[in-house]
This record gives C-alpha cells, sequence and structure tokens, in this order.
C-alpha cells in the first residue's frame, strides 16, 4: 500500500471522528453556524488537524493537548455555550476514542489470529480493524445523542425511533465484525474486505445524515402547523375580543337609555315600588352579560373571559370552579402562559369531535392547605398516547393535543410545579393536573 493512499485513510478515519465529535455536539449544544458552514468548518478543521498531529509523531502528551485546542476552537465557532463545556465534552470525547480503540484493537487480533505488532505493521489488518472500531465508536456515539436529545432537549423517542436510528449502524457493526473474522481466515483478501469496510462505514454516515435532514423536514412541517394553529388561535382571539366589545357597547348604550327611563320616572315621581321593580328589571338583563369568572386576578380574568367566549363561539361547553388566585406568587405572565395554551389545547381537540354534544372542557383550580390545584381535562376525537408523563407523537396523528404544551412544561419545571398527564380511553377524556406552590 503506497504512502498516498495510507495517508488519505488517515484523513478518512480523522474526519469520521470529527463527524463523531459533531454529532455528540449537536445533541447537547446550541447550533451557531448553518448546517453548511459547520460542514465546511469541519472539513477544514480535519485538514488542519491531520498535518499537525502528524509532525509530532509519537508525542502522545503534545498530540492530545493540540487536538484539544483545535477541536474546542472549532466547538466555539459552530456551537453556543461556555468553553468549558467544550473543554469538558472534548475531553471526555478524545478519552473515549482512545479507550475504545484499545479494547476493540485488543478484541480484534484474537478474531484475526494476529498479534497486535503483526496487524499495525500490516497495513490492510490495520484498516480494516481501524475502520471496523469506528463502527463500533459511531454506534455509541449514536446512543449517547439520542438519549441527550430526550434529556436535554426533550425529544421524545419512540421505540420506533431508536430502530430507525439505531439499524444500519448496528448492521454495520456486525458485518464490519463479520469481515475481520473473514480477513483471519483469507489474510490475501485483505485490500476487497478494506474496500468494503469502509465503503460500508461512509455509508452508514450518509444514512445518518440523510435521517437527519428527513427528522428536520418533519420538524419544520410540524413548526408550521404550530404557526398556523396560533395564526387560528389569534384570530379566534381577535372575534373573543370583537363579540366582547360589541356586546360591552351595546350594553353601555342600552344603560344610558335605562338611566333616561329612571330619570323621566323620577322627574314624574313614579312610586318607589315602581321604581325599584324597574331597578330589578334592569339587573336581572346586566347580571348574566357579566365577566364570565372573577378570580381577583385582572390578567387572568381577562384572559379566562376571552377564552370563554371562543369556547361560546365554537358550541364548546366550558365549565369552571376557581377559587381566588391572588394567594398564588406565580406571576401574571407565566400564570397566562400555562392557561392559555391548556385552554387552546382543550379548544382544538374539542373542535375536532364532529358531534357537538360530546365537547366539553372542565377547569378547576383550588387553593388548599398552601397548594395551588390546578386539574382541566376535555373530550378529545382521537386517542392520547402517554409514556414517562409526555405524550407521544405518531405518524398517523402528528403533534395531536400538543401544541403548546411544551411551554406549559417549560413554566411548570421553572417554579418546581408537579404535573401530571393522563388519557382515560373508556371517555376519550384527556386530563392535566399540576401541583403549584402559591
Amino acid at each position: 500500500m503506497n504512502s498516498i493512499i495510507v495517508k488519505v485513510l488517515n484523513v478518512s478515519l480523522m474526519g469520521i471522528e470529527q463527524i463523531m465529535l459533531f454529532i455528540l455536539a449537536n445533541s447537547f449544544f446550541e447550533k451557531r453556524r448553518s448546517t453548511f458552514s459547520t460542514a465546511v468548518s469541519l472539513i477544514i478543521i480535519t485538514l488542519i488537524s491531520f498535518p499537525v498531529v502528524d509532525l509530532l509523531g509519537n508525542i502522545s502528551f503534545i498530540k492530545f493537548f493540540v487536538a484539544l485546542v483545535l477541536l474546542v476552537l472549532w466547538m466555539n465557532y459552530c456551537y453556543r455555550a461556555k468553553t468549558v463545556s467544550y473543554i469538558f465534552t472534548v475531553l471526555f470525547f478524545l478519552g473515549y476514542l482512545m479507550l475504545a480503540d484499545g479494547v476493540f484493537l485488543s478484541l480484534s487480533g484474537i478474531l484475526m489470529h494476529e498479534s497486535l505488532q503483526e496487524i499495525t505493521e500490516n497495513p490492510n489488518a490495520y484498516f480494516l480493524l481501524s475502520f471496523s472500531a469506528k463502527a463500533a465508536e459511531l454506534l455509541i456515539v449514536l446512543l449517547i445523542s439520542i438519549w441527550a436529545r430526550e434529556h436535554f432537549h426533550k425529544q421524545w423517542s419512540s421505540w420506533l425511533n431508536w430502530i430507525r436510528t439505531l439499524f444500519l449502524p448496528a448492521s454495520s457493526l456486525v458485518v464490519s465484525i463479520f469481515l475481520l473474522r473473514m480477513y483471519g481466515i483469507a489474510p490475501e483478501l485483505g485490500q476487497e474486505l478494506l474496500l468494503c469496510s469502509a465503503v460500508l462505514l461512509l455509508g452508514d454516515i450518509a444514512s445518518i445524515f440523510l435521517l437527519n435532514y428527513l427528522e428536520d423536514q418533519q420538524v419544520a412541517i410540524q413548526d408550521n402547523a404550530i404557526l398556523r394553529q396560533n395564526m387560528n388561535t389569534q384570530l379566534d382571539n381577535i372575534e373573543a375580543w370583537r363579540e366582547a366589545y360589541a356586546g360591552q357597547r351595546k350594553q353601555t348604550h342600552d344603560f344610558q337609555n335605562q338611566l333616561l327611563v329612571i330619570h323621566g320616572m323620577v322627574e314624574k315621581s313614579a312610586s318607589k315600588k315602581e321604581l325599584l321593580d324597574y331597578i330589578e328589571s334592569v339587573q336581572s338583563v346586566l347580571l348574566p352579560t357579566a365577566t364570565f369568572v372573577n378570580t381577583r386576578r385582572t390578567a387572568t380574568d381577562i384572559i379566562l373571559n376571552q377564552k370563554f367566549y371562543i369556547a361560546k363561539n365554537k358550541n364548546i361547553p366550558f365549565e369552571t370552579q376557581l377559587d381566588d388566585l391572588s394567594a398564588i406568587r406565580m406571576p401574571d405572565d407565566a400564570l397566562i402562559t400555562v392557561l392559555a395554551n391548556l385552554i387552546d389545547n382543550a379548544l382544538d381537540a374539542c373542535e375536532k369531535i364532529a358531534d357537538p354534544g360530546q365537547r366539553y372542557i372542565f377547569l378547576k383550580i383550588k387553593i388548599e392547605d398552601g397548594v395551588a390545584l390546578l386539574h382541566i381535562r376535555n373530550k378529545t376525537a382521537s386517542p392520547v398516547i402517554i409514556q414517562n408523563n409526555r405524550i407521544v407523537t405518531t405518524k398517523a396523528n402528528p403533534r395531536s393535543h400538543g401544541y403548546g404544551l411544551q411551554n406549559v412544561i417549560s413554566v411548570l419545571n421553572r417554579y418546581n410545579a408537579i404535573y401530571s398527564l393522563k388519557y382515560t380511553p373508556e371517555d376519550s377524556v384527556f386530563s392535566f393536573t399540576a401541583q403549584i406552590d402559591p
């Protein structure tokens, strides 16, 4: 094997390691650059790292330090986080590569029936082993990546997503181990087996990026759906305020006329009984048109009355049991975010029910023993799948009942609230309960 091919293969191995770091970093940090800029910077850092590390020869400590500095600089360029986070990530990654390479090298020597010295002296054996090691390391990086997305970005992955992401990398690892075994039996096929291993790993990496691209497209479609939902909600809000404003203007106009009638009755010396009877009749008309709720929190009353008008316009019964909410120390903007998103989800779910007689929303907020208990439930048109206290998205029902729920959970987590999601299939009822310290 000539020196040019050896250098190309070494650069390829270093590039694969950089790609693994890229996958790992994407799972933990917010992107600063576009995907294209990140990819270009990844190629540049690989081309810079190889000659620098190659010149250092066998000086392991300095090679490790140089690699650490270059990768931290690259991460600082591509992501948004503290430098100490980059340093810790790169240290973990480099240590992981050294440990994994050592373990895989030892185990593979047994499969290939060669000593470690024989493997390192034979280019075909060495690179075949190296590509197989990268297949194993890539699989573990993907496992860490999925775990990180679930725990740090709250992106729930079903078992189908796990299989879809890990099937090809796991299959590639199995085939790579089989190729190592084949080399131990037929060393003369070393170049052919090496080519198969390299193509297999490159195809594995390409499939990962393709799946990520398709996932990004799906997220974009979901974001557009959320945007449309938000626009519809805003239109509903405008219509509710228009109706409330029209009702208030009519009530003001009628009230002025009623005052004129009372003024005229006084001028004509109407009896006390006639005046009281007329005033009572006016009150019977005014009381039903008063605000729907009164929680002693103006902002909360406004949003709840607004949602009540929306529910009324959509022919959705909306029942409430509300205590005095002034004792809750959660600020108005946070409380409104929670209530507005929960009610919007309920309205959206009820609107999809064909039979208006099956629709209903019930909201209850009680203050008991110094704790605020929030409970909302509503009927749904389709089942809601809940796992680990999260709604699981399905293809047949994308983001069902999930609009704004992440915002609710984010606010509740910020104030250390306890919450629970429940779906009762017998009567198709979804409920959300939270305990908020006042």
